[in-house]
């Protein structure tokens, strides 16, 4: 198991006690952060229509591309949406 102190702590009950693993390696370097393109004008002006087209409680799958990133910016102030990231390349 990798313990890195720069990872954030997720609140779930998936725990796992260090007397279930075989190894224990520390890692304390900062975590990578995903390189994004420039922003793009057309993208703005998608996500915001995009944006008004979407309901209170509604599911969203967004990726990590700059498209994606323009829709999550307008969705403030939505009701309950659930929303769902992919972080694959």
């Amino acid at each position: 198991m990798e313990v890195n102190e720069s990872a954030p702590r997720v609140f779930c009950d998936a725990f796992i006690h260090e007397s279930e693993v075989d190894a224990i390696i520390e890692n304390h370097l900062p975590l990578s952060r995903p390189v994004l393109p420039p922003k793009n004008p057309c993208d703005e002006i998608i996500g915001k229509r995009f944006a008004e087209l979407i309901l209170d409680e509604a599911s969203l799958q967004l990726g990590m591309e700059t498209l994606p990133n323009a829709i999550a910016k307008y969705l403030e102030g939505y009701k309950d949406p659930c929303i769902h990231f992919s972080f694959e390349n």
